[in-house]
């Protein structure tokens, strides 16, 4: 189960400023500097859900609209400006697509190399293969290395 109850984050956004602005800034006002007002962005506000076992979600916006952020938040990359997490079982943050693939070895192998990050052995994977390259949708390029071979 994971419960999601009225989550939010602020992000604190400083105005961009250049390297000669800095400087400039320094030297004025030497070691009494103003503050620089910071910016409030609510990436997200009060988001709430409940997902139990064998539930599914899709998370669906554009760009920015706090998709990741949401992920992160769930698997505490993030903590929370507000709200509550809660959860029963394991969490496995996998937010990257190909994020620690190694080109050189099979899919099989690195499927074994992600899930070993995750302190799961070898007999605990084997079961799960098949549903891993059904859910890719990459079964007939399993036993081949991710580095395509260039034609002869």
């Amino acid at each position: 189960m994971l419960e999601v109850k009225d989550l939010s984050i602020c992000f604190h956004l400083r105005p961009p400023t250049t390297l000669k602005g800095e400087m400039m800034r320094r030297a004025k006002f030497g070691g009494n500097q103003p503050r620089i007002p910071k910016k409030e962005f609510w990436a997200l506000k009060d988001v709430s859900f409940t997902l139990y076992e064998g539930d599914s979600l899709g998370i669906v916006g554009d760009n920015g609209a706090g998709k990741s952020t949401l992920l992160k938040l769930i698997v505490g990359i993030y903590p929370p400006t507000d709200g509550v997490i809660t959860y029963s079982g394991s969490m496995f943050p996998l937010l990257q697509t190909g994020l620690g693939f190694d080109v050189e070895l099979t899919g099989d192998e690195n499927v074994f190399l992600s899930m070993a990050w995750f302190g799961l052995s070898k007999k605990q994977v084997r079961p799960l293969l098949d549903q891993v390259f059904e859910f890719s949708e990459l079964q007939e390029f399993r036993d081949q290395p991710l580095k395509p071979t260039p034609p002869a």
